[in-house]
């Protein structure tokens, strides 16, 4: 990425200076694996539990959002886990860094203190998603209608036009989807001026 050694060094810079008082203090070697991380194409931390790998590895989607927003407002960090519950402990140290989460995953999974960041959450905030959601429906009742005879059985050439209806409410439902994208998963408020 262009800029990338920039953007690390000021991250880095904000990190240890700390003047929102949202980063733990990080040891020597957390700042050499989260600067590594920054820097260089690939990075693997290991560590025993209690190390400090979590919260190091939201260190490092707090850089990573940092430098995606310098290339575009609406740039995006995936982090992933392994489990639940390491999904589930990543989100809560992102959302204690002041980044907008949204934590996908099967609702019941997932701690009840981020249940208002779960991509379901995120659909039942959003009418832009709702009203896509209703079109899927009606387009999925449609489709059944569609291809089943009088009787109930399907129609012989109903596979033909069934991918037909299905490809026609697949690119309904995206047009409204793309009315209104979520802006970023990660959102930093005002990082960019503080940064600075």
């Amino acid at each position: 990425m262009p800029n990338s050694l920039k953007l690390a060094h000021q991250v880095i810079k904000y990190m240890k200076s700390n003047p929102h008082g949202i980063f733990r203090e990080f040891n020597a070697p957390q700042f050499a694996a989260i600067e590594a991380a920054l820097t260089r194409r690939m990075t693997m931390i290991q560590g025993p539990p209690g190390s400090g790998k979590t919260t190091v590895a939201s260190a490092i989607a707090f850089g990573f959002a940092h430098q995606c927003r310098s290339l575009s407002s609406n740039s995006k960090v995936l982090a992933c886990a392994f489990s639940n519950v390491g999904a589930d402990n990543l989100a809560e140290s992102l959302v204690g860094l002041g980044l907008k989460v949204v934590r996908v995953g099967k609702p019941s999974a997932v701690l009840e203190s981020l249940w208002k960041n779960t991509l379901d959450a995120a659909i039942d905030r959003d009418p832009d998603a709702q009203k896509a959601l209703t079109i899927a429906a009606k387009a999925t009742a449609q489709l059944s209608k569609l291809t089943r005879s009088s009787d109930g059985r399907k129609n012989a050439g109903a596979s033909l036009r069934e991918r037909s209806i299905r490809d026609a409410a697949t690119v309904a439902v995206k047009k409204s989807i793309e009315v209104r994208q979520y802006k970023r998963c990660f959102c930093m408020q005002g990082l960019n001026s503080s940064l600075r």
